[in-house]
């Protein structure tokens, strides 16, 4: 069976707030997981993430994902879908769901847990469903590490 949801825990050795402003502010997103992020920080608000591989760079095409925020629940959680077209809302049948829960362990250390789900629902094949998870699994791995690298012993 296809899994349907990529699943990350994680510890950061930040507090919480800062935690929270890493993935909500457009500028902290761009140190760790866009190179370019607009997010309009509200339920039904829009956003866009945009990726450059190296080769893309010089030429700013970059692969896109535009943003429906579903949830905003300072500092403990966050939720938008993504993945659908620019010009579509996004719904179940369109995209997928991204939740992010916080809980303050200490002063300095944030556990998040990030949900990336909804992939059964989608109108693709079971190759890209497959290939989906597998590249969500690693991205997911990289982005977060880069997460507690940026934050550990900040002062963002």
């Amino acid at each position: 069976m296809i899994p349907n949801q990529v699943k990350r825990d994680i510890l950061i050795e930040a507090p919480i707030q800062y935690v929270w402003r890493a993935f909500t502010d457009p500028e902290q997103l761009m140190e760790w997981l866009p190179n370019e992020a607009t997010l309009d920080l509200r339920p039904g608000g829009k956003g866009k993430y945009v990726w450059f591989d190296r080769a893309a760079v010089a030429d700013k095409q970059g692969t896109a994902a535009w943003l429906q925020v579903e949830t905003v629940e300072a500092p403990t959680s966050f939720s938008f879908r993504w993945g659908h077209p620019e010009d579509e809302h996004a719904t179940a049948h369109n995209s997928l769901l991204v939740v992010f829960t916080l809980a303050a362990q200490s002063e300095v250390l944030t556990s998040l847990r990030v949900v990336e789900s909804g992939v059964r629902e989608l109108p693709w094949n079971d190759d890209q469903k497959v290939e989906y998870i597998a590249d969500h699994e690693i991205g997911w791995d990289k982005h977060l590490a880069d997460l507690q690298a940026y934050l550990k012993g900040s002062s963002v």
